[in-house]
């Protein structure tokens, strides 16, 4: 009380909030009744060692830093410690003086049928929470909202701002009530839902593999102290555990507490019970605990539709999906797919892909939804939806292919490369699937995809698609199927240098289609991969009669483009059997046909061909110019990876002549391109980078190169460039040199002094020549005399220094000299002993 200079008495109330009468007098006896505190730090206990969750925390806390104001939404899956954070982050800002008035905590049961809390009946508990007398909350839910909001506003104008925890919500209908008006009370929202209720969204994760074995030792450490060292002393056991929680708390604290409750109970107990998928969510469970009972709460809110789709959603093979396989398992229209899966992902049962329009389910939430599935099969149409989306994927994935097959222009197949990209895991995936079901895409769509699976090396998926295809077409009597299956298997074999079994597959591929009479193009494709791998195999004289056979069918099927490709395989076939001149023939030829056509990559193609005709048959200038032919023509069209494959060509050819500056030049143009795309899609641009590792002389990439090599399935070249070594080289070919033909017993020294000279080491080089030398001298090849007076009275008039190792360089030069006329002038070794004689004069 105080008063006026009048003496006039006034007297006023100050420091707090009142709701109700007030009554001020001189002089007032009343009876009151006992005072009533407001409950403002009725917070949950603080989860001590919240784990992975830092930064999450951090992010909560943050929007409260403005004395208290602030609002936030967590959301996340049933089960992945929403509550847990939220608690944590209110004990923080209130520890930090953030909410000077206090924190008001309500669980709004949202998903709990039996204990949902109303919005009206929530109100009514905040504001006896706020001391106010039961006699004065208003009975209507908008009275009692009005109420809350004027005290809150109170709080705030008063300097002690309050922040208001409302866990679990299941609706805005169910919380907007609750939400204060002013801007100075902060507000922070759980629930499973994203809810539009205009607050900062933190949506809350599974936790990674590592923080989830922390989380289970921390668990067991609470309950048994650090004497309890089970999960330090097995780690993989423990890994195991976490991987079957797939990073969800709620499973992790149950398999910690079951750990708990047996302490002689090794983690690989606990492990092995959860392997099984069928019964691991009736083993993550402990007294009123459960992950099954969890999801039921967000499923049981479901609306028809919406739930049909999530017991379909394990029906698709992957690790995700699209929004179009979405509809076609529900046979809908996208847009309607989109619209469900949308509703599922902010319900949190669904979660969104890395890109928009693919979509994924924890694992956990699978294989709840495939208990309900299979628990709903015939309401559902499950084996329809299956049906569906298999036909689908065949079909996407044929009109996928042939576009792409018809497709000239890179920039042209972009999208067509993408969808089969993200969509190939699937696609694989589907082919056990579909011969579990009996159904035809086990043939259908392994044969479509394996050419695809070919270019991206991806040999292993190709080899088990089409085993599980051949057997598929086996039981269903499907001869054409059968032959693609072997096909394909063929091509696959060969390019993992399983040659016998490759020879194996395509010869019964070829038989088939022999037998089949119908489609002579597969007879043709089959018969050019028997005769590859035949060559490969060095039976060349096996792989001529298949050569000429596909080269008839060619004709008989009058199509130029590839009646000029069996011309080429021909001309190969035949060089190799020594036929050099009638070889060389069938490759004009080819060249011939192939100019004739409006079709640049197939003349680019038989212009490559004849480069390596020539470079086999030693006419290594002609095999230039055709090599750049090709290379340039490519590169005219924007074929730039066939280009890139075309410079690695001509770098052989180069190779061959001694040309090695010139040579590297094209083989490093063709790997700096084919290292710029996002893999390596063929065999052969493996071999070019390995050839730029081996010939380079920085060979600081190898380790980059070996990794891209292991990742498009070159295993072996991988390995080769990993443990590349010149001396190994060098101590490997001379180990092979007893193992070559003795039709040329020179050739072997030649080809060692040719790679010793590349990797410049002369003087080894020049002990390699001598030995061929004497391989000459023993089968009588002398060198003549005359050459060596030549060379001797040089060195004699322009060489000073030691008698000795003149003579021996005298010796060498007139040897190398010799052997120059014997060799054809563009001959590799007649460049090589060219470099080689300069060298030494």
């Amino acid at each position: 009380m105080r008063w006026h200079q009048a003496k006039t008495p006034v007297n006023s109330i100050s420091g707090g909030v009142f709701v109700g009468t007030v009554i001020q007098g001189k002089e007032v006896t009343l009876t009151l009744p006992p005072k009533v505190e407001p409950a403002l730090g009725g917070l949950p206990r603080s989860i001590t060692g919240l784990i992975g969750r830092d930064s999450e925390l951090a992010e909560v806390v943050t929007q409260f830093e403005g004395h208290g104001s602030g609002s936030c939404l967590v959301t996340g899956l049933g089960g992945v410690g929403k509550t847990a954070l939220a608690v944590e982050a209110a004990h923080v800002v209130r520890e930090r003086g953030l909410c000077p008035g206090g924190v008001l905590f309500l669980d709004l049961h949202g998903y709990e049928k039996e204990r949902l809390v109303s919005a009206s009946d929530g109100l009514g508990s905040l504001l006896r929470s706020l001391a106010v007398p039961g006699e004065h909350v208003p009975e209507g839910a908008d009275d009692r909202a009005r109420l809350f909001r004027t005290i809150l506003d109170a709080f705030a104008a008063n300097g002690r701002p309050l922040l208001l925890v409302l866990d679990n919500v299941s609706s805005r209908v169910q919380v907007e009530p609750l939400l204060p008006g002013d801007k100075g009370t902060g507000v922070l929202i759980t629930s499973r839902h994203t809810l539009d209720v205009d607050a900062r969204l933190c949506e809350l994760g599974v936790l990674d593999s590592s923080d989830s074995v922390t989380l289970l030792q921390h668990v067991l450490r609470q309950r048994r102290g650090a004497v309890d060292t089970r999960v330090e002393d097995n780690p993989r056991d423990c890994e195991l555990i976490a991987k079957s929680c797939a990073g969800l708390p709620l499973a992790l604290n149950i398999c910690g507490a079951l750990l708990a409750d047996s302490p002689a109970r090794p983690p690989a107990s606990l492990a092995a019970a959860l392997d099984d998928g069928l019964t691991r969510l009736d083993r993550l469970s402990r007294e009123d605990r459960a992950v099954r009972v969890a999801f039921d709460l967000s499923y049981e809110d479901l609306a028809d539709r919406p739930a049909t789709l999530l017991r379909l959603l394990p029906v698709a093979p992957g690790a995700d999906w699209s929004t179009h396989a979405a509809a076609l398992l529900l046979e809908v229209d996208d847009h309607t797919a989109e619209e469900l899966l949308r509703r599922l992902s902010t319900a949190h049962l669904v979660e969104p892909g890395d890109v928009w329009g693919r979509w994924r389910l924890h694992d956990l939430i699978r294989l709840y939804a495939d208990e309900h599935g299979h628990a709903r099969a015939d309401s559902d149409g499950r084996n329809g939806a299956l049906a569906r989306l298999l036909d689908g994927y065949s079909a996407l994935a044929l009109d996928a292919t042939a576009r792409l097959r018809e497709q000239t222009g890179e920039d042209s197949t972009a999208t067509l490369v993408k969808w089969l990209a993200a969509e190939q895991a699937n696609l694989i995936a589907a082919v056990p699937v579909a011969a579990a079901a009996g159904h035809q895409a086990a043939i259908d769509l392994a044969v479509v995809i394996a050419p695809y699976l070919i270019k991206r090396g991806e040999y292993d998926s190709v080899l088990m698609v089409t085993a599980i295809a051949k057997r598929a077409a086996i039981e269903a009597g499907d001869r054409f199927g059968e032959g693609l299956a072997d096909y394909h298997r063929s091509r696959a074999q060969r390019a993992c240098l399983q040659i016998a079994d490759s020879i194996a597959s395509a010869t019964d591929a070829t038989t088939i289609f022999g037998e089949i009479g119908t489609r002579p193009e597969h007879e043709i494709a089959a018969l050019r991969e028997l005769g590859v791998a035949l060559r490969l195999d060095d039976r060349e004289d096996e792989a001529l009669p298949v050569a000429e056979k596909r080269l008839r069918l060619s004709l008989k099927l009058a199509d130029p483009h590839d009646e000029s490709l069996a011309w080429q395989e021909l001309g190969l076939t035949l060089v190799e059997n020594g036929s050099t001149e009638a070889g060389l023939a069938a490759g004009r030829r080819a060249l011939a046909i192939a100019q004739e056509l409006d079709a640049p990559s197939v003349e680019a193609n038989a212009w490559c061909t004849m480069g390596q005709l020539l470079r086999l048959t030693g006419h290594f200038k002609e095999a230039v110019t055709s090599a750049r032919l090709g290379r340039d023509l490519y590169r005219q069209h924007g074929h730039h990876r066939a280009a890139a494959m075309a410079s690695n060509g001509l770098g052989l050819v180069l190779l061959s002549m001694g040309d090695t500056a010139d040579a590297l030049a094209e083989i490093t143009a063709a790997n700096e391109y084919l290292t710029s795309l996002p893999e390596l899609l063929y065999p052969q641009e493996a071999q070019a980078s390995a050839l730029h590792v081996l010939f380079a002389e920085d060979q600081s990439e190898m380790a980059a190169i070996a990794t891209r090599l292991q990742a498009a399935g070159q295993a072996e070249l991988a390995d080769m460039v990993q443990q590349v070594d010149p001396d190994q080289l060098v101590n490997g070919f001379l180990d092979d040199l007893r193992e070559l033909s003795a039709d040329d017993p020179s050739r072997p020294w030649m080809e060692l002094c040719f790679l010793l000279a590349t990797l410049e080491r002369s003087d080894e080089a020049g002990v390699a020549l001598r030995h061929c030398v004497e391989v000459h001298e023993v089968e009588a090849l002398r060198w003549p005399d005359a050459a060596e007076r030549e060379i001797h009275a040089v060195f004699l008039k322009e060489v000073d220094g030691d008698e000795d190792a003149l003579l021996e360089n005298e010796i060498l030069t007139a040897q190398l000299c010799a052997i120059k006329p014997l060799l054809p002038p563009d001959h590799s070794a007649a460049a090589l002993i060219g470099r080689l004689i300069a060298s030494l004069r």
